[in-house]
């Protein structure tokens, strides 16, 4: 996986609260090394934002770890960065429902990424872009990206839920290869949220949000050289 420090351009600051009380705000930054989404009608992000899965509509983001800081009345608080890229960014100002699904997928990865739970009721601040010292990010970059899937193949994949009644323990990947005699060159990268599969130079492509949240230390893969389909089983994180 390609990746490079990026450091947020300020943009808009939403405060709320924390499940014990604590003030909380995250700092929603821009920055044009952040791959963009592709284009969604309103009708489809209205969908999107009232079903909450993000595998019908991904927006990248990268979250920067807790910083503490102090509000304007010297109380202490907790902030986190969260950086999209600028044509997101562009979009929360221009439409009400990319904001408020931008803000709620924000709320919901920072829970995720650190253990917590915050409150939906927010409010964005006026006259702030943001609370605290901004933190330079290591994100996976869009040139890289975008360069590997203009020119390749986007494979064919199903994912399987075990068990598939309520949330599951595993989340099985099957990506079909059909003309893959083994398994050289293949590269997997693998995070809580998502994964990046390519067989180099650019033969095959795929960037694919999870369902649920998996532990990627745990992951496993195996090629079947008969049936020339890459079998991943993940763990879904508890």
């Amino acid at each position: 996986m390609e990746a490079s420090l990026v450091t947020p351009v300020p943009g808009i600051c939403i405060k709320t609260l924390a499940e014990d009380g604590g003030k909380i705000f995250l700092n929603i930054c821009h920055s044009d090394k952040i791959p963009s989404p592709p284009s969604v009608s309103d009708e489809d992000l209205t969908i999107a934002l009232a079903s909450m899965d993000n595998t019908k509509y991904r927006v990248p983001m990268s979250v920067g770890p807790a910083h503490a800081e102090t509000d304007n009345k010297g109380q202490a608080c907790v902030a986190y960065d969260v950086i999209v890229s600028d044509t997101v960014f562009e979009e929360i100002g221009a439409r009400q429902g990319m904001r408020e699904f931008v803000v709620e997928l924000a709320l919901s990865a920072v829970e995720s990424k650190n253990n917590i739970q915050l409150n939906r009721e927010y409010t964005v601040l006026a006259k702030r872009t943001h609370v605290g010292t901004l933190l330079e990010q290591t994100c996976r970059v869009k040139k890289k990206i975008q360069e590997i899937s203009q020119v390749a193949k986007k494979p064919d994949y199903q994912i399987f839920r075990e068990p598939e009644e309520g949330v599951p323990d595993f989340l099985v990947v099957e990506i079909d290869l059909p003309d893959m005699p083994d398994a050289a060159g293949m590269v997997l990268d693998v995070d809580r949220s998502h994964m990046l599969f390519r067989v180099e130079p650019t033969k095959y492509f795929l960037d694919m949000p999870f369902p649920h949240a998996v532990n990627a230390d745990e992951v496993g893969a195996q090629f079947h050289r008969g049936r020339r389909k890459l079998t991943i089983t993940c763990p879904v994180a508890r």
